[in-house]
């Protein structure tokens, strides 16, 4: 629930256009990491799978480097909250035979137990263009990747992240009853 809020919150600020989701939410993405875009014979829809190498790694000439970024707040003390409560009753009968009720209740809350501010964080694009253009790459490293001749292989500049954890509550009651009398059971004819 907190993912899809937090990605329609990204797509309305406008910031959707660059961003990928990050199906893992345990792996950390770093800016640099090298990514693979895969499109199908068929479908258009790209494919991205995160890879295990940085834009440096790649390089014949290793060296640690860190881009220039900048750091954006994009959303304070976001808070997520849905109710939902709904109930229902049917009945019926005929007055000489007897007569049933069924009814149900159900109140239902999800949310962020915290608000939860949302930062940017985005490489200077210009700076890692200038550092790596004119650089080979190694020939090793490549084959490791296992890229196929139509993949596109780029790198992340840019990372959407929630600055403390994320608590989710959901709390629900539920009641119901059902109800049936009966007047009339048997009726004996005897001549």
């Amino acid at each position: 629930m907190f993912a899809a809020e937090a990605k329609a919150v990204v797509k309305n600020l406008g910031a959707h256009g660059d961003l990928i989701s990050n199906e893992n939410l345990d792996q950390k993405m770093d800016l640099l990491t090298l990514v693979r875009v895969r499109e199908g014979r068929f479908w258009s829809v790209p494919k991205y799978r995160t890879m295990n190498y940085t834009l440096p790694e790649l390089m014949e000439e290793a060296e640690e480097f860190c881009p220039d970024f900048t750091e954006e707040l994009l959303v304070q003390d976001f808070v997520s909250n849905v109710e939902t409560s709904g109930s229902g009753r049917a009945g019926g009968g005929d007055g000489d035979v007897g007569e049933a009720n069924v009814s149900a209740n159900t109140d239902t809350v999800d949310g962020a137990a915290a608000p939860v501010s949302m930062m940017t964080k985005k490489a200077n694009v210009k700076t890692v263009r200038s550092k790596f253009s004119g650089r080979k790459i190694k020939k090793d490293s490549v084959d490791e990747l296992g890229l196929k001749d139509t993949d596109k292989l780029t790198f992340v500049y840019q990372t959407v992240y929630n600055t403390g954890p994320v608590r989710l509550i959901r709390k629900a009651k539920v009641d119901g009853s059902i109800s049936a009398s009966c007047k009339k059971m048997l009726n004996l004819l005897v001549k």
